[in-house]
């Protein structure tokens, strides 16, 4: 039994690949409805780091299962630092919209066990196979290229490319069916601002400077499919 903690779009995607997978998973509203032990439990609350903290703390008293904590700019090992027993605690990440499932990220910490490292892999590896084994660095994989990629696409944009171009061109030119401003407005270009900017404080990386172009367009409420406008004009 997979219980996946948090009741929101995220946690449904989640549970949804799980159950096409075979497997049984439920999602709970909170670490205090967990009453029975289980194999996995996926907690997906707000990402705010203290809560996640104190919400990490609790399961590890209350449970014997393994702890994946979802998380997109934190680190592995900063979400299990109150808890007593840090070896059950490992960290995932997944995309942001409705392909949540098809690709997952696997962090562990410095004390995590082996054996649960491995039993969590399984389990994740069952919902469709593409589980990728990242180090604790901030924002993985996927954040690290794919919102590089949007902050490229977007400093084309302002320096007079047109949309289509920009996206044809990963589209056709590199054979990626779903190019970065597309995804950027799919994921709202507000979330696109604020991973940028930290990528940006974290990394000291220029090429994470967000565009000038994404903050204007931000401030203008032009926030991608979610509004109706941004790179992209939305019915």
């Amino acid at each position: 039994m997979i219980y996946i903690i948090g009741n929101n779009l995220k946690s449904i995607l989640l549970r949804n690949a799980a159950l096409k997978a075979g497997l049984d998973a439920d999602i709970c509203e909170s670490v205090n409805d967990i009453q029975e032990e289980c194999d996995l439990i996926i907690l997906n609350t707000e990402e705010d780091l203290e809560s996640r903290q104190a919400e990490v703390a609790v399961l590890a008293e209350k449970t014997s299962a393994p702890i994946a904590a979802t998380i997109s700019l934190n680190y592995a090992c900063a979400m299990a630092k109150n808890a007593t027993d840090k070896s059950r605690i490992v960290a995932i990440r997944t995309m942001e919209d409705e392909y949540i499932g098809e690709y997952i990220e696997l962090t562990k910490t410095f004390d995590t066990d082996e054996s649960v490292y491995a039993k969590v892999l399984e389990i994740l590896k069952s919902f469709n196979g593409r589980v990728a084994e990242v180090p604790d660095i901030i924002g993985g994989i996927f954040y690290r290229i794919m919102f590089l990629n949007s902050n490229m696409s977007a400093y084309l944009v302002s320096e007079g490319v047109t949309v289509t171009d920009v996206d044809n061109s990963m589209r056709y030119g590199a054979n990626i069916k779903r190019p970065s401003l597309q995804i950027a407005d799919e994921i709202g270009l507000d979330r696109v601002l604020e991973i940028l900017t930290v990528l940006y404080h974290e990394t000291g990386r220029p090429a994470y400077r967000p565009c000038p172009l994404l903050k204007q367009m931000v401030n203008a409420g032009r926030l991608g499919k979610k509004t109706g406008q941004g790179f992209y004009t939305y019915d």
